[in-house]
């Protein structure tokens, strides 16, 4: 089962979460009065119909007990509806959900899945929580989706403190030299085991891309 990331989430920004109106003005009229069971009434028919954006909310209904009892099973059904339409914010709260162990999964990998789609679409919460998990020793991330690597929007942007340092080809001053890089290249982190840092960066010797390990110490964040 999917280990829980409960320290991961609780870092996230409070405004990744808000409701989606629909062109339905007497549920955003009743949601902004807080008259939840009156919003329920005119989203579901519209959720049923196959409104994204009303199935997204329904959702939050459900998972927030907003005029009902909580039930994260039902909050679950109606953002996979609403996340198969490609709803960026049923996909990043559905993914969400799963992380933070409120709906169960088999894998982390369904989450992530979700947070990428959502996050290759710009949504901001998404990629924030995948950089988080990146940096949690317990996912491999890169591993689960080497597409990471090539997505400009993925990791952060960093650039060399020394005048000629080493690049290798695992986490190790043990491991081997696969290249070199000079003082101020400019790199793209993608991920860390300890002190080191996974980067995607251009050979100065053949103008392609590579990927390396550098000890973070030779590095310089600009993120």
């Amino acid at each position: 089962m999917i280990k829980r990331l409960l320290a991961i989430c609780c870092l996230l920004s409070a405004n990744a979460f808000s409701f989606s109106f629909p062109n339905d003005d007497k549920a955003a009229a009743a949601m902004q009065a807080g008259h939840y069971a009156e919003a329920y009434c005119n989203w579901k028919p519209l959720a049923k119909r196959g409104d994204a954006d009303a199935q997204y909310n329904l959702g939050w209904l459900y998972a927030n007990g907003l005029g009902m009892h909580v039930d994260p099973s039902m909050a679950a059904y109606w953002w996979r509806l609403a996340a198969s339409q490609d709803n960026h914010d049923a996909q990043f709260a559905l993914a969400f959900a799963i992380v933070s162990g409120d709906i169960e999964s088999e894998s982390i990998k369904e989450a992530t899945d979700l947070f990428i789609k959502a996050a290759d679409a710009g949504h901001e919460d998404s990629r924030e929580m995948l950089a988080k998990i990146n940096l949690d020793s317990r996912v491999d991330l890169i591993k689960l989706h080497p597409e990471l690597i090539d997505k400009d929007w993925f990791g952060w942007q960093a650039t060399v403190t020394r005048d000629r340092i080493n690049v290798r080809e695992k986490p190790s001053t043990k491991s081997k030299i696969v290249g070199k890089l000079t003082k101020t290249t400019e790199v793209r982190v993608i991920g860390r085991k300890g002190d080191w840092l996974q980067i995607k960066y251009t050979s100065d010797d053949d103008k392609q891309s590579h990927v390396a390990w550098v000890y973070r110490l030779l590095l310089t964040s600009f993120k």
